[in-house]
């Protein structure tokens, strides 16, 4: 098993803990301002594939502290 069925729910839980956190930290927009963060905070790391549309953006990165 693979591809966006088996990762939409670990960017889920990563986007939870995200807005968790803006959240306690006052931040009113939290929406916009998870996107923004799950897309700032992924790492991109070379696959098994050529393919640039395999990855999206990259590995998310749940927040730390």
């Amino acid at each position: 098993m693979s591809g966006t069925s088996m990762a939409t729910p670990h960017v889920a839980g990563v986007a939870a803990l995200w807005a968790e956190k803006l959240r306690n930290q006052g931040v009113l927009s939290v929406l916009e301002s998870v996107r923004s963060a799950i897309k700032s905070h992924a790492v991109r790391q070379r696959l098994l594939t050529d393919d640039i549309n395999a990855i999206g953006v990259g590995l998310v990165q749940a927040p730390q502290g």
